[in-house]
């Protein structure tokens, strides 16, 4: 899978995985040139949602490698990222103006309506 804009940053990363044998464990781990992930693993024929770790996007490829301990199938149907870090590393971690995290805070931040008394 390609990032989304081929953003740089790091992405806190989920698959949801299943095995067809139940008694086979599935393993696998997410990586990028920049990251690779910790391996998971577990065993189940329904779908799960696993945590594979933050994976540092860097206009790389993102690959999902996952296998099974013994005979069987491992199917990986949805993998979610959510950004964690927004870094332009492609600028040695300089500040992209409204491309930095902190700086898009700023723009998006809203006044909490309160009652005063006067």
């Amino acid at each position: 899978a390609t990032w989304p804009n081929s953003d740089y940053g790091t992405y806190r990363v989920f698959a949801r995985v299943k095995t067809s044998v139940g008694t086979s464990k599935w393993k696998l781990y997410a990586k990028t040139s920049g990251t690779t992930g910790a391996t998971k693993e577990g065993a189940g024929t329904s779908y799960e949602w696993v945590d594979l770790g933050d994976i540092v996007a860097n206009a790389s490829t993102l690959e999902i490698h996952a296998w099974l301990s013994a005979a069987g199938t491992v199917s990986v149907d949805r993998i979610e990222a959510f950004l964690v870090v927004d870094q332009v590393i492609g600028l040695g971690g300089m500040c992209a103006g409204g491309r930095d995290l902190a700086q898009s805070v700023l723009y998006d931040s809203r006044v909490t309506g309160t009652v005063v008394s006067r």
